[in-house]
């Protein structure tokens, strides 16, 4: 409805219509304007899933930074931004939640509550353009200082996929920010202005994002496969970077998501998924940032590493001596257990591999006796 033919109606005629449903609902379905079905709870479990996720692995990755390498560099800054917006884009969805549901279909929500809808979609989707944009220059100054320390045509690669998505959701931002005359009747639609269609701008975002997800994940395997390591190494190291493909299936999943809500006329449903899937993307993006940072973090030069390490020892020390208890029923005598008891706590101080402690157990007592040399030696 227009705002000329709203100021034209009655006051009792605006009034039933503020209050009414904004789509009329499909054959045989009744609006529910009081208690509309929704989806609360998926989003708000999306919600604390990705936010315990991201802060977990960027704790690591701090302490990593902090206390292991000590260094910080202004990629760690860069992700922090895109870190206190991907909180804030959770802030707006819990608001979502919170204020008119999430999920809700045209023909349940009344038209005085979309502009407090279109409020909160527009301030977050502002915000998710921010922190996908800080996130992934972050992963790409990165990738070239770590793979191009002296420079070269790589980090120049880098640095143009840097700049162009600086210059690509930048002006998405100040498009999405101006796209209406005055900036309110972006989401109040019952004041005097004009808007753009902002519908195509983002069908391309979200192509743009599988684009340059794409190219944070290819660009650091092209030189991992250079380096002079052993295959094996070679794949460990290229799976750590590989996080990306989380990245890139949630873009593809937004991509999908985006087609439809472009196509159908209950936009305010269609566009939950859209927003879901950029909170995975943005998690996606925290985690390929974070990850390949969090093994060092785990040295056993510190706590971390020696609390894991103690962990393992533990692990084994309980392992050995359940094996221990279940002795009797596979020695057969109580000598052969009080052996097998010394054998194992030795194995374990002396670092001997359990399973071959089994292969010399079941061959007798002459293996076990090949031990005893070993075992004088050590001492």
């Amino acid at each position: 409805m227009s705002y000329t033919y709203f100021q034209s109606l009655s006051p009792e005629e605006q009034d039933i219509y503020v209050n009414g449903p904004l789509l009329p609902p499909p054959p045989g379905v009744v609006s529910n304007l009081v208690d509309p079905p929704n989806q609360n709870t998926l989003a708000q479990a999306s919600c604390v899933v990705c936010l315990t996720l991201a802060t977990i692995v960027l704790l690591l990755r701090a302490y990593s930074r902090i206390f292991v390498v000590r260094v910080i560099f202004i990629e760690d800054g860069l992700a922090l931004c895109g870190y206190i917006l991907f909180v804030a884009f959770n802030y707006w969805v819990y608001r979502l939640v919170a204020d008119y549901g999430i999920f809700v279909h045209e023909w349940d929500t009344p038209v005085k509550n979309l502009a407090g809808v279109l409020y909160i979609l527009h301030v977050g989707a502002t915000i998710y353009c921010g922190a996908i944009m800080s996130l992934k220059v972050a992963c790409l100054v990165e990738w070239a200082r770590i793979f191009a320390p002296q420079g070269g045509r790589f980090k120049l690669i880098c640095y143009i996929v840097v700049w162009i998505n600086v210059l690509f959701y930048t002006s998405t931002i100040f498009a999405s920010i101006f796209a209406c005359r005055p900036i309110s009747a972006k989401w109040d639609k019952l004041i005097p202005g004009s808007c753009i269609n902002t519908m195509a701008l983002d069908t391309i975002s979200s192509i743009f994002n599988i684009v340059s997800d794409f190219a944070i994940l290819l660009l650091p395997q092209k030189i991992i496969w250079r380096l002079q390591m052993t295959r094996k190494r070679k794949i460990g190291v290229s799976l750590v970077f590989a996080v990306g493909l989380l990245a890139l299936s949630s873009a593809c999943s937004r991509f999908g998501m985006t087609v439809k809500y472009v196509a159908t006329s209950d936009t305010l449903y269609a566009i939950a998924s859209v927003a879901l899937w950029c909170l995975a993307e943005m998690t996606c993006m925290i985690l390929v940032f974070c990850i390949p940072a969090i093994p060092k973090a785990f040295s056993e030069d510190h706590i971390l590493g020696r609390v894991v390490t103690s962990l393992r020892s533990w692990t084994r020390f309980t392992r050995v001596k359940s094996i221990s208890k279940e002795g009797p029923r596979l020695a057969g005598s109580e000598s052969e257990m009080d052996t097998f008891q010394d054998l194992g706590g030795n194995a374990y101080q002396r670092g001997v591999l359990l399973r071959q402690l089994h292969a010399q157990r079941a061959q007798g007592t002459d293996s076990t006796e090949r031990l005893q040399p070993e075992q004088g030696h050590s001492r």
